[in-house]
């Protein structure tokens, strides 16, 4: 009979979408805040199969950025370095591109100081 209650108690509570196990998740609070700006750019083939990947963040001096890397659109994305940012809020590193297919980059920002988690557009790297 007490898992029979249980059980109910859980439907219920998936219907109404509220939660038995506590507050609403980190992503669900995230979307009240402001999202930071975050420009890319891959410039400057420095050789064979390399480019500069800079960027910029609004409001992050000092603060950390995670590079993301994936190799199909089913993939999921992969943390490839962590980077810093500068006091001006810039950082740069250096990116491939592999022998067959293609690669998307892109720049994930975890949330802190009053902003939501953001991500960068995303920049292909191929190889012709």
């Amino acid at each position: 009979m007490r898992a029979f209650r249980a059980l109910t108690a859980l439907i219920v509570a998936a219907l109404l979408g509220t939660s038995l196990l506590g507050p609403a998740t980190a992503h669900a609070r995230d979307t009240d805040n402001p999202k930071r700006i975050v420009e890319v750019n891959a410039e400057k083939k420095l050789d064979y199969r390399s480019f500069r990947y800079k960027g910029t963040v609004e409001a992050l001096p000092k603060g950390k950025v995670l590079l993301q890397k994936k190799s199909c659109g089913k993939c999921k994305w992969k943390t490839v370095k962590k980077l810093k940012t500068n006091d001006a809020g810039k950082f740069r590193t250096k990116i491939f591109t592999p022998n067959k297919g293609k690669w998307l980059w892109r720049t994930r920002v975890n949330a802190q100081g009053g902003y939501a988690r953001s991500y960068s557009r995303k920049i292909a790297t191929f190889f012709k």
